[in-house]
């Protein structure tokens, strides 16, 4: 079992815009087996890639994802222009029907699919669920699904999906809530809540933390027992592993 797993965040964050096909494709050539995205629904429930609440940081839109169907949504340039200006100009959101799709052949790649609050929110989980869970059938045997959202994770273990995963920003929440009744495989946690000593892990699971952007910090939280390190930063962070 690999103890040194390096996730892509939302692909290769650093170099394209995040959750995009091409920040996705660039960490699988750089031989990344790992990669998280975001999840949300779209005004008519279509499945999208994206993280933010709005458009405006990496599509320069008004509004959130939710007011637009998904026709509309793919005319929309996901090109982080501030990033990076106008190199991307064009580049369009992608739907998770189609990353399924793609990721078939890529077999020995697995996914962290995180479903946004903001569309637990403002559909619920029932529809949330009901919409993304049946696309990501194909993957069932190397997708994880997570979530801030403890109900939402429940949902998704009672309706039988293989592996869960909790994402929290504060590792003492784990005293807070009976989070040992979903029996999750992965817990992923936010560097910044982490303790400041000791070893990190929970028998019988395994431990992502987020965003770890530098070579000596991932080097530490391995050998603090954490089994993977999430970040944007791809290319250097393949290094840190020798």
């Amino acid at each position: 079992m690999d103890k040194k797993i390096i996730i892509a965040h939302r692909g290769n964050a650093l170099q394209f815009p995040e959750n995009s096909w091409l920040a996705i494709q660039s960490a699988i050539d750089l031989g990344i087996k790992y990669i998280e995205c975001d999840v949300q629904l779209s005004k008519d429930k279509q499945p999208v890639l994206f993280h933010d609440r709005n458009l405006e940081r990496l599509c320069q839109q008004a509004g959130a994802l939710y007011d637009y169907d998904y026709d509309e949504l793919i005319t929309f340039s996901l090109s982080y222009n501030e990033r990076f200006g106008d190199q991307f100009k064009g580049n369009g959101l992608l739907g998770l029907e189609e990353l399924v799709t793609r990721m078939q052949s890529y077999p020995d790649v697995s996914l962290f699919v995180e479903l946004k609050r903001v569309s637990i929110e403002q559909f619920g989980i029932d529809t949330v669920l009901s919409c993304i869970i049946p696309l990501l059938e194909p993957l069932a045997d190397r997708c994880v699904i997570i979530s801030y959202n403890f109900a939402a994770i429940r949902e998704v273990r009672r309706r039988g999906w293989q592996m869960v995963g909790f994402v929290m920003d504060q590792w003492s929440t784990l005293n807070e809530r009976r989070i040992d009744e979903l029996a999750p495989e992965w817990y992923f946690c936010d560097i910044n809540g982490l303790p400041a000593l000791g070893r990190i892990g929970i028998a019988g699971t395994r431990t992502a933390v987020f965003e770890v952007g530098k070579i000596e910090v991932a080097r530490e939280l391995w050998q603090r027992g954490v089994d993977a390190i999430e970040t944007f930063n791809v290319n250097e962070m393949i290094t840190a592993k020798s």
